[in-house]
C-alpha cells in the first residue's frame, strides 16, 4: 500500500532537515553531534576524586575502548575550545558477575585523563 509508505523525495528532504538541525543544534549542550565524524566522548566522570583533580587542571572522561589519545585530544579541543597539554589513558578490565549460576561480565571501561594549559577550565556539572 502506497498510502503508508513515504516517497523517496520526502525521505531525502527529511534527511537534509536532520543534518541542518544537527549543525544548528542547541548551544547549551556540550556534547554536540559532529557531522562526518563520530562522537568520541561518552561523558565526563564526576566523582569526588575527579572533582579534586579539576583544581589541578585535569579532567576525566569515559570513552569507548577503541579510542586513542590523539582522537580524544582533538575532540576535546574542538568541543570545549581549550588547549590540551597532556592526555593519559587507562583501561579497566571487565569484572565477572554471576546471575542465577550463569557467569557474565560487567563491561570494562576506558578513561581518558586530560591536562589543560594553565588558566583554562572546562565547565562540567560539579565544578564552578
Amino acid at each position: 500500500m502506497s498510502i503508508f509508505r513515504k516517497k523517496k523525495e520526502e525521505k531525502k528532504e527529511e534527511k537534509k532537515e536532520e543534518k541542518e538541525g544537527k549543525t544548528q543544534g542547541d548551544q547549551t549542550s556540550q556534547f554536540k553531534v559532529l557531522i562526518g565524524e563520530r562522537l568520541i566522548l561518552d561523558r565526563p566522570l564526576i566523582t569526588e576524586k575527579t572533582l579534586s583533580l579539576t583544581e589541578e587542571g585535569k579532567y576525566v572522561f569515559l570513552v569507548p575502548r577503541d579510542v586513542n589519545k590523539t582522537e580524544a585530544k582533538k575532540q576535546i579541543e574542538r568541543l570545549y575550545s581549550v588547549k590540551v597539554t597532556k592526555v593519559s589513558s587507562l583501561r579497566q578490565k571487565p569484572k565477572p558477575r554471576y546471575f542465577r549460576g550463569i557467569r557474565g561480565e560487567k563491561l570494562g571501561l576506558k578513561k581518558i585523563i586530560v591536562t589543560l594549559r594553565k588558566g583554562q577550565k572546562i565547565e562540567i556539572g560539579g565544578n564552578k
